[in-house]
């Protein structure tokens, strides 16, 4: 996400919401390290694709 010229209010909000997203971003990073060390292929795991976020979603990570 870039930070869009709105004020320092504004800044202030966007890094907020980059924030808020770090925690889902680092389980998803690591559960496509685990898919990696079980050896599957780097295309389409990183960066995830369609069917690798579905996959993810069910895995319950």
């Amino acid at each position: 996400m870039a930070l869009e010229p709105k004020g320092s209010q504004g800044a202030a909000a966007q890094v907020a919401a980059i924030v808020a997203e770090a925690p889902e971003q680092e389980r998803l990073e690591s559960w496509i390290m685990g898919e990696v060390d079980r050896g599957v292929a780097l295309p389409g795991l990183y960066p995830p694709n369609a069917e690798t976020l579905a996959r993810f979603g069910k895995s319950g990570s």
